[in-house]
């Protein structure tokens, strides 16, 4: 099933990220979203304020609406749309540099950092 996901995910043109509304900031960012920006395809992102959001829009990896806003949502599938439609659908933008700092490699050598910090008298 895994890999049946993947083949469609690379055949898609945008892929669809969807986090759940939260009372306050989210402050965790899904796996999905990382897996979404290895993929390199524009993220249709339907999450609510917090860093899922700063990151797809910091990278302009996609767009973000509100998951409880149809207006947003509406419009947003409407982006994509009419960009298709006029042979402009969004490329995907983020430089490999950028997204190495997001690999399990450079997290790992971050961490390693950090601990080395701490136990260094």
């Amino acid at each position: 099933p895994r890999t049946e996901a993947l083949q469609w995910q690379n055949k898609a043109d945008v892929l669809l990220l969807v986090d759940h509304p939260r009372t306050v900031p989210a402050s965790n960012i899904p796996t999905k979203c990382y897996e979404y920006m290895a993929a390199r395809k524009p993220i249709f992102a339907l999450v609510p304020k917090g860093a899922t959001r700063n990151l797809v829009t910091d990278l302009q990896a996609g767009i973000c609406v509100s998951p409880v806003e149809p207006r947003e949502i509406r419009e947003g599938i409407e982006q994509f749309l009419d960009a298709g439609r006029a042979g402009e659908f969004p490329q995907w933008r983020v430089s490999s540099e950028r997204l190495k700092a997001f690999s399990r490699a450079e997290s790992a050598s971050s961490l390693a950092v950090c601990l080395d910090q701490l136990l260094t008298p």
